[in-house]
């Protein structure tokens, strides 16, 4: 069985069935999830870093999908046909 042991995991779906009990079984407690997310908004450390990719706090790479400028479009495209046109055009 692989383990997801220092990986991040998205879960959607998960308000029943097999997504509930994935995101149950890998879910990071409230406090240790917002870790990253309050230290790049305290931090002075951080305080000129703008743009940046985090992870436990430290700069990190993102993956090959999250760079990849043809999925980012479609990404972009499809949540303005899901949601509507932008009120400011």
């Amino acid at each position: 069985m692989r383990t997801m042991t220092g990986k991040t995991c998205l879960v959607t779906g998960a308000t029943s069935g097999i997504g509930k009990e994935t995101a149950l079984r890998h879910m990071l407690g409230a406090a240790t999830g917002a870790e990253t997310s309050v230290y790049l908004a305290g931090s002075p450390e951080v305080a000129s870093v703008t743009g940046g990719y985090f992870v436990k706090c430290k700069p990190a790479e993102p993956s090959a999908l999250a760079r990849n400028a043809w999925a980012a479009a479609r990404l972009w495209a499809l949540s303005e046909e899901l949601t509507g046109p932008d009120p400011g055009r």
